[in-house]
């Protein structure tokens, strides 16, 4: 009987692991969309990496990750649009110092999809370019969740 308790308790915590890691996602997507830079800031760590293929292009820490962003809707990018289409957790260990303590993360989430971005054409008509995309949330023993990469290609 306690191991059918387990199962239960493991489903019930994957499935909040799921809610949190979507809400992040569609956090990320709503800021980028509305241009409400200040709080995609607030959403990245300091260290984000995202890295957009096949040009191979990686972009380290927030601010340039935001100042991306910020250029792409001055470039006519309308919208992002991510459709989820997988999630894995896998157990991770990791310590990283953060300030004077460190932060414990004890679960990774690598979320896989499709990624489309739609930008004006020169007939300033939406036009949809689709892509896969990989991004990497990681669980602290705060219960947060903290992204750490994107990558888009």
């Amino acid at each position: 009987m306690p191991r059918l308790k387990r199962e239960r308790t493991e489903t019930s915590k994957r499935r909040y692991f799921r809610t949190a890691v979507i809400q992040q996602a569609e956090q990320f997507q709503e800021f980028i969309n509305e241009s409400r830079f200040d709080k995609l800031k607030e959403l990245l760590p300091a260290d984000f990496k995202m890295l957009i293929l096949p040009e191979m292009m990686m972009i380290e820490g927030r601010e340039k990750v935001v100042q991306f962003w910020k250029d792409e809707k001055n470039r006519g990018l309308r919208s992002l649009k991510f459709e989820l289409e997988k999630i894995n957790f896998e157990a991770e260990e990791v310590l990283k110092k953060e300030g004077a303590g460190y932060l414990r993360f004890d679960t990774a989430a690598i979320v896989f999809g499709v990624m489309t971005r739609f930008k004006e054409d020169k007939s300033r008509r939406a036009a949809g370019v689709r892509a896969n995309f990989c991004l990497m949330s990681r669980h602290r023993d705060d219960c947060n969740w903290g992204m750490v990469s994107l990558t888009l290609g």
